[in-house]
């Protein structure tokens, strides 16, 4: 082979190896294991060319020991770490803020899903909903003024109570009933929602409960978004309901509430814009427009009255899947249709939250390679090693990870609501 030939080698084996996040000069020779992973990572074959590898290998950590180097390798390293920063920023904002492929990736770290369906057109049961003022006539003025949404919600909320049914009650699987009531949370903030280097908080403006428990959190100073079965949003007839703002609302009162995903959110400004967002089936959520209020508070008002039904038989579904699991039950024939049949609820085929933990463990093996690598490099000045970077771990000796960590994918099914 020549010259030219050997060096394209050298150069094939660097960008292979710099691709899979492997530091050439932090290999151990001597682990068979690592090194036979590393062969078919850097698609090495035959005895010839795996001795010119080990070779290069050891000439590029003995260049290392003596404190030497190229430059493009150094750059390598550079660029390497990077590229890692950037993986672990976080972005961060606002419920209110956060753009469509914001919330896509957020809520795809909870596994969770939306779609936008068709708007419904029909007209409902009883009298059309009238129209909300959100104009405040001036005493003595004899004129108006028009307040903004925080200073009507109250009144907004009540509005919208006042066109459902009175006394409205939750039915569960017990006999007991409880009486509905709306209140004012503006100012109190829901859960985070945190995942996919994503971040984002928010509030909102009412919250639906039953009388019982927002008179209890009156008492306790408890947030009522513990116990709440809605939310709802309410803006001004002159503003945009936004929906991925509802989005993450709801994402983050099924985090929260003891309801979970049996939660529903109710956006209007009380006049033409109506919406209705709940989870139409586990982590899939369903964003619907209605043209008329009087249909949007009819259906609002039913998934209100199956709350707490709708609840205890997921939970009923979840405690079957979870023991069928811990028995060690393989065979789950007619499992899925038993679901389908009762509940109209089908475990998702794959989980996009596995996919999420693998990549984090990866990026956990690239940290302790690198660390360990500029722990030695004389460009780390010894701030890199695993003993002072508790990122990367603790302790004198050197971490030994895989060079390649790809952990085996086990869907095991887990409670959703």
């Amino acid at each position: 082979m020549t010259d030219v030939d050997v060096d394209a080698e050298k150069r094939a084996w660097r960008e292979a190896a710099v691709a899979n996040g492997v530091v050439l000069e932090s290999v151990d020779l001597q682990d068979r294991e690592d090194m036979k992973e590393l062969y078919g990572m850097l698609r090495v074959a035959g005895v010839a060319a795996k001795s010119r590898l080990r070779a290069f290998i050891h000439e590029r950590q003995q260049l290392q020991q003596q404190g030497t180097g190229t430059t493009t390798e150094r750059k390598q390293i550079q660029e390497m770490y990077e590229m890692m920063m950037v993986q672990e920023k976080t972005e961060k904002k606002s419920f209110t803020a956060a753009n469509t492929s914001f919330v896509g990736e957020l809520l795809d770290g909870y596994d969770m899903k939306f779609r936008l369906v068709d708007s419904e057109d029909e007209p409902g049961k009883g009298d059309p909903v009238g129209r909300f003022s959100w104009a405040l006539s001036i005493a003595g003025g004899g004129g108006e003024a028009t307040l903004s949404e925080p200073d009507r919600t109250e009144a907004a909320l009540n509005w919208i109570q006042s066109w459902m049914t009175i006394g409205l009650t939750v039915d569960g699987l017990s006999v007991k009933k409880e009486t509905i009531g709306f209140k004012d949370v503006k100012g109190q903030l829901l859960h985070p929602l945190h995942a996919n280097h994503r971040e984002a908080s928010g509030k909102s403006d009412g919250c639906v409960a039953s009388e019982k428990n927002i008179q209890l959190c009156d008492r306790t100073g408890e947030s009522l978004y513990n116990y709440s079965m809605a939310l709802i949003e309410v803006q001004t007839d002159h503003s945009q309901l936004k929906k991925t703002q509802m989005l993450l609302q709801l994402a983050a009162l099924s985090l929260q509430s003891i309801y979970k995903q049996s939660v529903v959110l109710l956006g209007t400004d009380c006049h033409t814009k109506w919406y209705l967002l709940h989870f139409e089936e586990p982590n899939r959520i369903q964003v619907q427009q209605y043209v008329h209020g009087r249909k949007c508070l009819d259906d609002f008002e039913a998934l209100l009255v199956s709350t707490k039904f709708r609840y205890d038989e997921r939970q009923a579904v979840n405690t079957k899947r979870q023991k069928s699991v811990h028995a060690g039950e393989q065979d789950l024939t007619g499992f899925q249709d038993e679901l389908s049949s009762t509940t109209g609820l089908v475990p998702p085929a794959a989980s996009p939250g596995q996919r999420t933990t693998d990549k984090a463990l990866n990026n956990e093996a690239f940290l302790h390679r690198m660390a360990n690598f500029l722990a030695e490099s004389p460009m780390g000045n010894g701030e890199w090693g695993t003993t002072n970077n508790p990122r990367v771990g603790s302790g004198k000796k050197k971490c030994s990870v895989p060079l390649h960590v790809v952990p085996p994918r086990v869907a095991v099914p887990r409670p959703r609501y």
